[in-house]
């Protein structure tokens, strides 16, 4: 892992201690959009190509009815 924080000495104990806070809370953070990633890439595995075409327009910017239209 890299450093994340700086903290000079002396330093004190809550400085510390609010940093390694942050640095769990940022370790947590990335487990969560892991897990969700994970999830997302099954989600997409089992879209039909239709759907998966459809969910490509919309991803495009199209409007729902375009996406869903093909046109």
């Amino acid at each position: 892992m890299a450093a994340v924080d700086f903290i000079e000495k002396p330093f004190a104990k809550e400085l510390l201690l609010a940093s390694l806070d942050q640095r769990f809370r940022r370790i947590l953070q990335k487990e969560v959009t892991g897990e969700r990633q994970k999830n997302a890439k099954v989600q997409l595995q089992v879209l039909t190509p239709r759907e998966r075409e459809v969910l490509d327009g919309l991803a495009q910017g199209l409007p729902n009815s375009f996406a869903a239209h093909g046109e």
